[in-house]
């Protein structure tokens, strides 16, 4: 199991700081690079030099729209573990509230928290339970 914070504030965090690093150095080596072929080449005119410095930040462009999209992948990963934990706990509070199942069951896959409060509910509903048998 693991915790949502560090798992969602940590994994972000990391996930951006090295995304925005990858492009960053993308960026500087692929500049670079133009440049030196600028330098090797003294005889490029202005409408060459504008094509290589097109050809260069399109390139950047679809490095950084591939990271991107490796991004939202991740970040839609991580969403559908938090929906479908919370999913399980909102299924067992309506078997129990209203449909009076105490012996419903819940199962959390992913997060320590979730976890934690379905315990809590497991023995709340121990205590409704004996307490419905006593009336």
């Amino acid at each position: 199991m693991k915790k949502i914070k560090e798992d969602t504030l940590i994994k972000v965090f990391k996930i951006f700081v090295l995304a925005f690093f990858f492009l960053f150095v993308s960026a500087y080596a692929l500049f670079k690079n133009f440049l030196l072929d600028i330098i090797a080449q003294n005889s490029l005119d202005s409408q060459e030099l504008l094509s290589c410095f097109n050809l260069v930040w399109l390139e950047f462009f679809t490095l950084a729209l591939l990271v991107l999209t490796l991004v939202f992948y991740f970040l839609k990963k991580l969403n559908t573990k938090l929906t479908d934990d919370i999913k399980e706990i909102k299924n067992y509070v309506t078997e129990i509230s209203e449909h009076k199942n105490y012996e419903a069951i819940i199962k959390i896959k992913n997060y320590k928290e979730f976890l934690e409060i379905s315990l809590i509910l497991k023995n709340i509903v121990k205590r409704l339970k004996q307490k419905y048998k006593e009336t």
